[in-house]
């Protein structure tokens, strides 16, 4: 939900956009990409929706507020989430890799994140701090604009318990 508009996506490309308080105003839309839309984020010109599968490839579609299509992107990892922070940083988690984009989306650069399945990000304003998961139990903190990460929990270490992170936020004083 953002600005009253209420916009769902899911399996096949469809969407469905609509006024929060007229529910006589939904309407569906149908991406001509038939993926599983995994994650919508909406910035002041647009909005990207993340989708794709198989852990090998993904595509990063550009589209209007009520979901007419601008452009599109493929990515050589499944994307699991969009994110949009201040306006304008939009970070992409995913099958081993984390990128970020501070121009709308229009380039996107590869952080040195790797080695796990990153399926959230999050960003925890009293300490500057980024935050980001994986699907084997990996946290990662970054200081410096989500740019460079560090391993804040390693899920991947043979003997450490395997969790299944799949979300992570900051809320006041904590990361959950």
């Amino acid at each position: 939900i953002q600005n009253g508009q209420f916009i769902a996506s899911g399996v096949d490309g469809k969407m469905y956009y609509g006024l929060v308080d007229r529910p006589d105003s939904f309407y569906a839309a149908q991406s001509f990409m038939w993926q599983w839309n995994r994650s919508i984020a909406f910035h002041d010109y647009g909005g990207i929706i993340v989708s794709g599968a198989s852990q090998s490839y993904g595509y990063v579609q550009h589209v209007e507020h009520m979901g007419g299509y601008i452009s599109s992107d493929t990515l050589d990892f499944e994307p699991r989430k969009v994110a949009l922070f201040f306006n304008q940083d939009i970070y992409i988690t995913g099958y081993g890799a984390i990128i970020k984009s501070t121009d709308f989306g229009k380039n996107w650069i590869y952080t040195d994140a790797s080695g796990d399945f990153f399926t959230d990000i999050t960003y925890h304003r009293p300490t500057a701090t980024w935050w980001t998961c994986g699907y084997n139990g990996s946290i990662l903190i970054s200081k410096d604009n989500g740019m460079h990460w560090e391993h804040y929990r390693n899920g991947n270490q043979i003997l450490a318990k395997r969790y299944r992170l799949k979300s992570i936020i900051a809320v006041g004083d904590y990361v959950y």
